[in-house]
């Protein structure tokens, strides 16, 4: 149930990160002319950067915890863990 949830949790986080960094670059090539725009999705780039970085980091140490410390079997993107 745990698993479920935080994958689900990972691909909602995702498809954020992509509509956001979307986003940045459709505001940055819509006011390519403005400077203070260009620097407001540069931010909004890099914030979106941090924010997908701290996500992935969780979400290892979730996948960590669940599946070594737990002892619980799991099969998934990449095989088992730590065997």
């Amino acid at each position: 149930m745990i698993s479920k949830i935080e994958n689900y949790a990972f691909i909602f986080g995702f498809a954020v990160t992509a509509v956001m960094i979307g986003y940045a670059g459709l505001k940055m090539v819509m006011d390519a002319g403005s400077g203070k725009a260009v620097s407001e999705a540069k931010s909004i780039f890099m914030a979106t950067a941090k924010g997908f970085i701290i996500m992935l980091g969780a979400w290892v140490f979730v996948k960590f915890i669940l599946y070594s410390l737990l002892n619980t079997d799991f099969q998934g993107f990449i095989g088992p863990y730590f065997k």
